[in-house]
């Protein structure tokens, strides 16, 4: 079972970094680039300004408590990619996937967002 759910979170974390590669193509997991960055609870190396953790669960996670874990480094923004799921007899099926990060870095992000359109 461990193991099973060991796999399955390796299995999220290239998909998160599969859905990334065309904005940050050098992106790659932490297990194999950085045991610092690993050990600091940042998944994905590479990823711009983004200190990215990938989550899989059953359960809604406490967001806060793995934001507080993360690294607090000037321009980094903490994203949380979780993959919400439901076992059923069988298998688990997707309920939702979400990016959770603080509401201020939220609004730092669209704020270069709007500027950026803005002047064009």
């Amino acid at each position: 079972m461990i193991m099973n759910n060991r796999r399955r979170g390796i299995s999220w974390e290239l998909v998160c970094i599969n859905a990334i590669k065309h904005i940050f193509p050098k992106a790659v997991s932490s297990r194999a680039e950085s045991k610092n960055r690993d050990a600091a609870k940042v998944d994905i190396c590479y990823s711009g300004n983004f200190n990215i953790q990938c989550k899989l669960s059953n359960k809604r996670v406490n967001y806060d408590e793995i934001l507080a874990s993360m690294p607090e480094e000037d321009g980094q923004i903490n994203v949380i990619f979780n993959k919400l799921t439901r076992k059923t007899e069988k298998n688990f099926v997707p309920l939702g996937l979400y990016a959770i990060l603080p509401l201020g870095d939220f609004i730092q992000i669209i704020e270069r967002y709007v500027g950026r359109e803005e002047n064009t």
